[in-house]
């Protein structure tokens, strides 16, 4: 598609208004109004594929930017950088529907009755450590699907220039979360029901 297509605010503000503001206050709503109520096994499996598709991600990303950088072949690049962004979609669709049915899931919680004992809390030494991580993974996960789709943006319309300004800041960003993703999936793992 011809970058002079892209090259125009109400394009901007389609492909990356849109999505960049709109997907962190739609996940918001619907986890602010979790039901609780969607029990079945497959709901049960969502925290498995979340951690699966961040992982992906995690590799995708690294091989982007070797495709980029080492290789210098940027058809390499939009291609892994394409594959980033749907695992990305993918794991944007399962973590809302888990999380808008699912009960929440405590760290430390053996018994998985959604309440922390004297015994269940001592023997979770890692919990500040945990929590530290989810916290910067959530607060940096919110910006991420815009500063995404504006580095996106940048590249279709072929303004390079603009588009390594983005990427400077937006490729550590969605690296971390991809990564802490994973490890936190890989802390709160044992305390799924």
């Amino acid at each position: 598609m011809g970058s002079l297509v892209w090259r125009n605010k109400y394009t901007y503000r389609w492909f990356v208004l849109g999505p960049g503001l709109g997907i962190p206050i739609l996940v918001g709503l619907l986890m602010t109004f979790s039901s609780d109520t969607l029990e079945s096994k497959w709901i049960d499996l969502l925290p498995h594929v979340h951690a699966s598709t961040n992982l992906l991600s995690t590799c995708v990303l690294i091989f982007a930017l070797y495709a980029i950088r080492i290789k210098q072949n940027p058809l390499l690049h939009r291609k892994a950088m394409s594959l980033a962004w749907i695992l990305g979609l993918i794991f944007l669709i399962s973590y809302t529907i888990y999380h808008a049915g699912a009960a929440e899931t405590k760290y430390g919680d053996l018994n998985a009755d959604g309440i922390l004992s004297g015994e269940e809390k001592k023997i979770a030494p890692l919990r500040p450590v945990y929590y530290l991580m989810l916290i910067s993974h959530i607060l940096l996960a919110i910006p991420l699907p815009y500063l995404v789709q504006t580095c996106f943006y940048h590249a279709l319309c072929e303004n390079f220039e603009r588009h390594k300004f983005w990427v400077k800041y937006t490729y550590p960003l969605w690296l971390y979360v991809s990564v802490s993703g994973v490890l936190i999936y890989l802390m709160i793992r044992p305390y799924y029901n």
